[in-house]
């Protein structure tokens, strides 16, 4: 019984790390004055980069990085629509979520000949989930990102533009850059 809590368990922070991550990202949108319902968007773009930058390079740090590109690229989108353009925040999020699946299933169909989930392949075992790389930044990530809204200026500044973006315009910080990096910042940790 107790084995099987344990399996049930690890299950659970496996499946909570992308969940974790990008509730994170979000945070960090948030408190800039962004909301950021591209979320889903976020996390398509990231995981399309890292399956196509893996299976061109045979390497799953390029897909990794690859993956936050692309995730990065669908969050300054949406930076751009929001933060620039001033369009509405729930419209461009659920703009780029519509967007990102058809873009990924139109370049899957084009790169695997195939717009469906691949098929699981058995050699393949789950690592423990303690010892998993993304399991350990995720705890770390959290952690950092608690001393950063909590202890540093940027934090500080970040959170007092997503409060009152007008008081912090008139103190000389740059309203644009912080809802840009908020955003940004949002989309490597959704594409993880």
């Amino acid at each position: 019984m107790f084995e099987v809590a344990l399996v049930f368990l690890f299950q659970v922070l496996r499946i909570a790390v992308p969940y974790l991550l990008t509730s994170l990202g979000a945070t960090y949108s948030e408190r800039g004055g962004v909301v950021n319902l591209a979320l889903e968007g976020l996390i398509l773009a990231g995981a399309f980069g890292a399956t196509v930058g893996q299976f061109y390079t045979g390497s799953a740090l390029a897909g990794t990085l690859f993956g936050i590109c692309l995730g990065v690229l669908a969050a300054l989108l949406h930076g751009y629509m929001t933060v620039t353009l001033k369009a509405n925040q729930i419209v461009s999020g659920v703009a780029i979520n519509i967007l990102m699946v058809g873009l990924t299933q139109f370049f899957l169909k084009i790169i695997f000949h195939s717009s469906a989930n691949s098929a699981r392949i058995e050699g393949i075992q789950t690592a423990n989930v303690l010892l998993n790389p993304i399991f350990i930044f995720t705890v770390i990530a959290l952690l950092l990102s608690h001393y950063i809204f909590f202890k540093t200026p940027y934090g500080l500044r970040l959170r007092a533009t997503g409060e009152s973006a007008r008081a912090v315009d008139t103190l000389g910080i740059n309203v644009s850059r912080m809802r840009y990096s908020g955003v940004l910042i949002s989309g490597v940790l959704a594409a993880l």
